[in-house]
């Protein structure tokens, strides 16, 4: 008997996801500076300033982290 298994490792437990996560902040941070009257050096302030929430749920939370840095509201499923 031949057993196959899928795995989904979306929070990063198995397998770095570093990269990924600074590509989506990336486009985030563009999509701010064309959103608010901030330019991307301001923007990049405010993701170095949501490491405040580091160890909370919000630190986890696309959807906020999207708010706080001024990108548009479902920008964050855009980069998902």
């Amino acid at each position: 008997m031949v057993t196959k298994a899928v795995l989904f490792d979306l929070d990063g437990t198995l397998v770095d996801n570093e990269l990924y996560e600074r590509e989506n902040i990336k486009a985030l941070v563009k999509m701010a500076s064309k959103n608010t009257s901030l330019n991307e050096k301001e923007i990049w302030q405010k993701v170095r300033e949501y490491r405040k929430y580091e160890g909370t749920p919000l630190w986890y939370d696309w959807r906020y982290f999207t708010k706080f840095i001024g990108a548009p509201e479902d920008s964050w499923r855009q980069v998902h």
